[in-house]
């Protein structure tokens, strides 16, 4: 990633301490700006010169239909004028992950993968999504993937069962051969290892691609048959068949708060004997004439309970039909949340989606181009808000006061007492009469985030994954 430095006719600012040397960010205004500025201005003159040839023709002929068409033309120039605004300032930023303390000294992460329906969203694809965030280069005693089921199906719980003893595997696996895409069902979907990252592997791959095509089968032979605990090939521990059992009696609408710690950073470890992120599976309680508020209800209840288990003070939330193609993608967003300077008043950082499966020329604009890569320039150096549902750290203060504030980042507990109440907060009607999803947290039907006291700011980071930040800042 090259260095880009701004000449004399633009201007640049470093985010952090102003007696650091080496800040952690940088940004600087786009150098076509002067261009863009002076062919707006050009455009907006002509445009004035056509409205002004409008009225009068109007004055001339009082015709309606020249009446009509000042109407259509005074629309478009408005919306031209409002696009304009995206190019007035653009910024380009840089954040520099090699200047970040050493690995003991982040903050504690909480990810959070949303699924729903496991006929719609495929319990492997939502395990390889949650395995691509497992291997971040972060710190395994300070990472935990929380798994969010709203549609409480036993097919997706014993999914991630076989996914934690894949992940024994597959974490080592990418960590030893420098895998860049560390989603599995991405790397071995690809014509060859080295296209999806890896340098090395050899035999290695072979053998975990055969562990990996086992597990899926497994899965959708559940998936298909359904669950039998006493089956030889599905090879449950009796806990598990215990679990299972219980689960005869569970609808999808109708069940109460489930939660399985699968995997503890403190007692787990891979083949290697590297300790593991924590793995936690949750299903929060559905009862009939409740409502539910879909997926922002469901992230309001995982965020109160992963505030019990592991409450750590950053938050990740992942689509489940999504994967990290930057294994540091962490690192990069801690390049504002530990700046000294923004992280007492920085609420999320967010990136991009990026689209396969579309033709070399994108005909369709599948792409979003104007959204994701295009508009978030100006935006940013506009000072406008674009929160995008998904792909977004987050800082759990600026969410709500948590009362267990002061043990954030605590290591993950399991006695009954911690479980029931994590469960207790997962409750169907514990949002009743309170300000839960109003004025605070995850709000539907338009899926928005509410942050309490908040005004917004948007960063756009240009390096080479085109990450966009988005920054919102407390009023003081």
């Amino acid at each position: 990633m090259e260095s880009q430095r701004s000449g004399s006719g633009r201007e640049e600012t470093l985010n952090g301490s102003p007696h650091l040397k080496a800040p952690l960010n940088t940004l600087h205004v786009d150098r076509c700006t002067p261009a863009h500025r002076v062919h707006a201005l050009l455009y907006a003159g002509a445009i004035l010169g056509l409205v002004c040839h409008r009225l009068t023709s109007i004055l001339a002929s009082s015709s309606l239909a020249e009446g009509w068409m000042l109407l259509a033309e005074l629309v478009l120039a408005f919306m031209w004028g409002c696009s304009r605004a995206f190019k007035w300032r653009p910024v380009r930023r840089r954040e520099f992950p090699d200047r970040l303390p050493e690995g003991g000294a982040w903050p504690k992460l909480d990810v959070f993968v949303c699924t729903a329906d496991p006929r719609k969203e495929p319990p492997v694809g939502v395990v390889s999504t949650a395995l691509s965030a497992m291997a971040f280069e972060y710190p395994a005693g300070n990472l935990s993937v929380y798994v969010s089921d709203d549609g409480g199906a036993d097919v997706t719980l014993f999914a991630f069962m076989e996914g934690a003893r894949f992940a024994r595997h597959w974490l080592p696996f990418c960590r030893e051969n420098g895998v860049q895409v560390r989603s599995p069902e991405v790397f071995f979907a690809s014509s060859s290892s080295s296209s999806s990252g890896c340098s090395a592997g050899g035999g290695d791959a072979d053998k975990l691609k055969v562990m990996y095509q086992n597990m899926v089968q497994r899965v959708e032979d559940v998936m298909e048959k359904g669950i039998h605990v006493d089956s030889v090939e599905l090879d449950l521990s009796e806990e598990q068949q215990q679990i299972f059992k219980r689960w005869k009696e569970y609808s999808g609408n109708n069940h109460p708060s489930i939660i399985q710690v699968l995997l503890k950073s403190n007692e787990d470890k891979d083949i290697t004997g590297q300790a593991m992120p924590n793995l936690i599976y949750f299903s929060r309680e559905k009862r009939p004439g409740f409502p539910h508020h879909f997926k922002a209800g469901s992230l309001n209840s995982l965020l109160r309970a992963s505030s019990i288990l592991t409450n750590a003070p950053l938050i990740l939330t992942i689509d489940c039909d999504m994967y990290s193609t930057d294994p540091t993608s962490p690192q990069r967003a801690l390049c504002y949340f530990l700046d000294p300077i923004a992280s007492n008043k920085l609420a999320y950082v967010q990136f991009p989606q990026r689209f396969q499966g579309l033709n070399k020329s994108d005909i369709y604009g599948g792409e979003l181009k104007h959204l994701y890569k295009m508009n978030p320039y100006g935006m940013d150096g506009f000072g406008g808000p674009n929160y995008l549902g998904s792909n977004t750290f987050l800082s759990r203060r600026a969410l709500f006061d948590s009362s267990l504030e002061g043990e954030s980042g605590r290591d993950l507990l399991e006695p009954e007492k911690v479980l029931e109440m994590a469960t207790k907060v997962a409750a169907c009607n514990y949002e009743t009469g309170t300000k839960w999803g109003k004025t605070v947290l995850f709000f539907l039907p338009h899926y928005l985030l509410l942050l309490h006291k908040l005004s917004i700011k948007i960063l756009y980071l240009h390096s080479y994954f085109e990450i966009i930040c988005i920054l919102l800042f407390w009023k003081m």
